[in-house]
């Protein structure tokens, strides 16, 4: 899948950054020619006001060469020091601004994500409480709308605690506290609870998968890693067929815990592998892109993990689904 192309206002941007940045390197090619090309002169100039039949002619030349030599190593090497103080800014300014853009484009395409993920639930709902207001009825029906309330206001729910997680995580008021943790326990109650929410809220049969090492313990944070699954867990979902088996795998692997959530889905591009886990990032445009989410899921696991001094990873799974593996220390 290729990348959104790039906005003209930031073409724009580049071709006159690097315009000036050409100016700014030829003007200081030209200032080094004519330094080298007064010293040159001024050499000359010494030389010809001297007089070779005078005592020390051929000290005076030895001491004009010098200085000639000195004066235009002085020059390339002030030349070569402005240069390089040129180039490095210039990069610097060039990735800020580009980056400055790009996080510019995500944060449109989350406001765009979270107003779709806002107003669909919302209508989703106000439609359903009118019709019930307005209708009598029978038991079935009603159960049916209460089923789709209830999995409509999950989204909201996820959304909210996601967006207040992200929030709190980049200000650092999130505080991460560690504790022992089994891991396998918490694995399995999360998955529970994930399956049991599942089929409350009509999501259908799913097929779930586990392989699970026996007491596995490491140092963390209990409510953020169930976070973590749950967003794992949700994205397996919403990106495979209802028909495809979802594996959960937790083994010791050298001294460590490998957790791994593998499906059998749409896949993700080998270029977008590496955008993935930015802050807003989704894959696609959001204009034209049907799949439910606002960019931060991933963002908040890579955070996550890594606060606990851990690694989150995405690899390929068969034909073409995708597995997510988080490596976390084993509690020594």
């Amino acid at each position: 899948m290729k990348r959104p192309n790039k906005k003209p206002g930031f073409i724009f941007i580049s071709v006159v950054f690097w315009l000036m940045f050409l100016y700014m390197v030829a003007a200081l090619t030209w200032w080094y020619i004519e330094l080298r090309n007064q010293n040159t002169e001024m050499y000359g100039y010494k030389l010809a006001q001297m007089d070779a039949a005078q005592p020390g002619f051929q000290q005076n030349q030895l001491r004009f060469q010098k200085e000639f030599d000195i004066k235009n190593t002085q020059y390339l090497g002030e030349g070569i020091t402005f240069l390089l103080v040129i180039v490095l800014g210039a990069i610097f300014v060039f990735r800020a601004v580009r980056r400055q853009f790009r996080l510019s484009e995500l944060q449109n395409n989350f406001m765009m994500a979270v107003t779709h993920e806002l107003k669909t639930p919302i209508a989703i709902l106000q439609l359903n409480l009118e019709t019930m207001q307005k209708y009598d009825l029978d038991d079935q029906c009603k159960k049916n709308i209460l089923a789709m309330s209830l999995r409509e206001n999950q989204r909201l729910n996820e959304l909210t605690d996601n967006i207040l997680a992200a929030s709190r995580l980049e200000s650092g008021s999130f505080k991460k506290s560690r504790e022992e943790i089994h891991l396998t326990q918490l694995v399995q109650d999360t998955l529970q609870e994930y399956i049991s929410r599942l089929n409350e809220l009509g999501g259908g049969k799913r097929s779930f998968i586990q392989h699970l090492d026996e007491n596995i313990f490491v140092l963390a944070e209990p409510v953020l890693l169930k976070l973590v699954l749950n967003n794992l867990l949700s994205n397996a979902i919403k990106y495979s067929p209802q028909n495809s088996p979802i594996e959960i795998e937790l083994t010791n692997i050298q001294g460590n815990a490998q957790l791994s959530v593998k499906d059998e889905g749409i896949g993700i591009p080998d270029i977008e592998k590496k955008l993935i886990f930015e802050k807003f990032y989704r894959i696609g445009n959001e204009a034209t892109r049907n799949t439910k989410g606002t960019g931060l899921g991933l963002y908040l696991c890579k955070k996550i993990i890594q606060g606990f001094n851990g690694k989150i990873m995405v690899q390929d799974h068969k034909a073409n689904g995708t597995i997510f593996t988080i490596i976390l220390p084993l509690l020594k």
